[in-house]
């Protein structure tokens, strides 16, 4: 397998992987995947009343993922899931990057609702174990 294939396999998976935290793990597993100097740029939703929010740093966007969760609009219980598809990934060395397109599904009352789609501008970087951690994420709501 080429070093370019790895990448993509790997960087799609971690796609996956912190859709699912956001869902379904601790804040800590969640945090695990980001980077510590990760920026996270996204709009104002009126879907789901979020505001637009730039955050910068691991803790900050945890405490983002912290403020969500306690409104009950995503998090283990809240029936919530980020679907995450489409994906294209351009690898570069120790970073790469990724396009994908994502639905937002909220579950509160049982029957899914679909509260938005959009797509994620994604940096990765290589950590210092040989894994990838997202590192930037830009949000563009359709």
């Amino acid at each position: 397998m080429t070093d370019d294939l790895r990448t993509r396999l790997l960087v799609a998976d971690l796609l996956a992987r912190i859709a699912q935290a956001a869902d379904l793990d601790t804040l800590e597993e969640y945090g695990e995947l980001l980077a510590e100097d990760i920026v996270w740029v996204m709009p104002e939703n009126p879907a789901t009343g979020l505001p637009a929010q730039r955050r910068e740093g691991r803790a900050d966007v945890l405490a983002g993922a912290r403020e969500r969760r306690a409104s009950g609009l995503q998090g283990p219980g809240s029936g919530a899931r980020h679907l995450v598809s489409t994906i294209v990934v351009t690898p570069s060395g120790d970073q790469a990057r990724a396009r994908s397109y994502f639905q937002f599904v909220g579950g509160g009352s049982g029957t899914p609702v679909l509260l938005s789609t959009g797509v994620y501008e994604d940096r990765f970087v290589r950590s210092e174990g040989g894994g990838w951690l997202l590192a930037e994420r830009r949000i563009t709501l359709s």
